[in-house]
């Protein structure tokens, strides 16, 4: 039999369970001044426009994150439940 494991410091195992969960990327000197696109619109009230370093790095990490196997693994099972539903009652 298994044995069953005791959490005794409360605020050492949630301090561990935020550090499994954090992320740190380091960018270098030359992507931050590429960051912004150099030539601005220049009216006010326009939204910036980023250049295409930013928006790859940002696509870069986000699309592992929330592209996990299992979600989409999730998703996929959750589409075809209905259409088995219907199949079923046939």
């Amino acid at each position: 039999m298994k044995q069953q494991y005791r959490i005794r410091n409360w605020s050492e195992y949630n301090a561990g369970l935020k550090q499994r969960g954090s992320l740190t990327f380091w960018v270098s000197e030359d992507a931050i001044d590429q960051w912004l696109n150099s030539n601005p619109s220049g009216q006010l009230g326009a939204p910036r426009i980023y250049s295409d370093l930013a928006i790859l790095s940002v696509l870069t990490v986000v699309t592992p994150k929330n592209w996990t196997v299992g979600r989409e693994s999730k998703l996929k099972s959750r589409r075809n439940w209905g259409h088995d539903k219907k199949a079923k009652e046939l």
